[in-house]
């Protein structure tokens, strides 16, 4: 099983959450779960090690609670009481044959041990694109440039037939820079250096390809 697979599954647990995928902090949390202000990182990997398990530390600086969601291991004394120590909290999926007639992927998922509720955290900014990544899958993660790009395509296509001054464009579509300068100077430098596919610069235009 894959580690998108295996977060999909996990996702199933936060079914009345907001999700939000592949979000940048120290490093990439797997996925973010919202309930009103409260915020829940989630490390999925289909085995537990001391990497995920320094990813679910350092989420706990962005996140009210961090867990690491692994497969079910019946040795799992050891883990349980790191987690226990350090305030993360531990998520199972153990497909039990016994249940094979349920259709609810959440019914797998157990809570082996409950976080600690970090009151203090540093909030980052949750975009919408990041509901569109994949959690667990770098090749599908929806990059802050990527969702730039693909507004600006958006709006090419259906709002300004094919074809925009870069000047108007930048103005009227959502992007990631720190201002309209910078977005239209990037922009341009990555269109020049054949980094956007779907669309090109020419003369103070921007136009699909």
């Amino acid at each position: 099983m894959t580690e998108t697979e295996l977060a999909r599954k996990f996702i199933s647990y936060f079914a009345e959450y907001d999700i939000y995928n592949e979000v940048p902090a120290a490093g990439i949390i797997d996925f973010v779960a919202v309930m009103g202000n409260v915020r829940t990182a989630v490390e999925v990997k289909t085995t537990f090690n001391w990497k995920v398990f320094e990813q679910a530390y350092k989420n706990r600086n962005y996140a009210h609670y961090s867990y690491i969601a692994v497969p079910y291991n019946k040795d799992g004394h050891f883990r349980e009481r790191l987690c226990k120590d350090y305030g993360i909290g531990l998520l199972y999926w153990n497909q039990n044959p016994k249940c094979a007639l349920y259709t609810t992927e959440a019914i797998y998922v157990k809570e082996a041990v409950a976080p600690n509720l970090n009151r203090k955290i540093v909030k980052i900014v949750l975009k919408d694109y990041m509901k569109e990544s994949v959690a667990g899958s770098q090749s599908q993660r929806v990059t802050a440039f990527g969702n730039t790009v693909n507004l600006i395509t958006h709006y090419l296509k259906f709002r300004a037939g094919g074809r925009c001054s870069i000047k108007r464009i930048i103005e009227v579509v959502d992007h990631h820079y720190g201002s309209n300068t910078s977005a239209r100077q990037c922009i341009i430098n990555m269109c020049q250096a054949g980094v956007i596919k779907d669309f090109e610069y020419d003369n103070g235009f921007i136009k699909l390809k």
